[in-house]
């Protein structure tokens, strides 16, 4: 279905339109309390620290004030290389962080048995390859980023057939993102 010489020719805005984005906006759909926001922003929480951080993906949820609860990067399958792959993997952490240590100043009730399961979903594309990764506190100034999953967008019949699609819907929803 997909070729490499294809895929080499894609942007990473081809990508997102051809791919991602059907598969995110299908996946997380628009409601009053969830929204999808693409392409090159930056995130409240980032704003108002000195991180402008440009985010390719946010999940917007609505819990009264709007809030990231999940942040991503893409690049280009030819552009994979290990210092991009790296410098976005720290953009999106570091945003995530902002949010997470937002959620923690800004709840004074949150029990502190409580704040160790508290993650953040990470999403990481790179041409059809995603992984998913999760951030969390697990002690006062100790942070924990976890590989959650990753999984492949199925680029061949057979691969549709052997369950790719399975795959990436089972991958997609150990992403929590609830109202």
């Amino acid at each position: 279905m997909f070729s490499d010489q294809y895929l080499n020719a894609c942007s990473e805005n081809s990508l997102i339109v051809k791919y991602w984005g059907t598969v995110f906006e299908t996946f997380f759909p628009h409601t009053k309390d969830i929204f999808i926001q693409w392409g090159d922003t930056i995130s409240p929480g980032c704003k108002s620290k000195p991180l402008n951080f440009r985010l390719d993906l946010r999940i917007i949820v609505n819990y009264g004030e709007k809030v990231d609860l999940c942040n991503g990067e893409f690049a280009r399958k030819t552009l994979t290389a290990e210092s991009k792959f790296y410098y976005d993997k720290e953009k999106a952490v570091l945003a995530a962080k902002c949010f997470l240590n937002k959620v923690i100043t800004s709840c004074i009730t949150i029990p502190s048995n409580v704040i160790p399961t508290i993650k953040i979903p990470i999403i990481q594309i790179m041409g059809l390859c995603c992984h998913v990764y999760t951030l969390s506190i697990i002690d006062k100034g100790l942070y924990l980023l976890q590989n959650l999953t990753s999984f492949s967008y199925p680029r061949t019949h057979i691969e549709v057939r052997k369950g790719g699609i399975i795959k990436m819907i089972d991958s997609l929803s150990m992403i929590e993102v609830s109202t």
